[in-house]
């Protein structure tokens, strides 16, 4: 993954992630992530229905996290 590329995440991410998150909240649990950059946390909190809080100083990365989000909770076609 090259440095500052903005719609990189990193490869282990998307597989390690949901194991935290599945092993130390519930359901509806807020997840605080104070350096977003990605927002890959936030993304996977929202497939697995818990709230999340994401904390990016750099604005140039708010855009692919909202899109990344809005991807994560837009329905899946064939699923209510």
């Amino acid at each position: 993954m090259p440095y500052g590329d903005l719609n990189a995440i990193p490869p282990d991410s998307r597989r390690i992630l949901p194991v935290h998150i599945l092993s130390g909240t519930t359901p509806g649990h807020l997840m605080i992530d104070p350096m977003a950059s990605s927002g890959t946390t936030s993304r996977a909190a929202a497939n697995l229905s818990r709230r999340a809080t994401g904390i990016e100083t750099n604005p140039e990365y708010c855009q692919p996290i909202r899109r990344r989000i809005a991807q994560a909770m837009s329905p899946v076609e064939g699923q209510p």
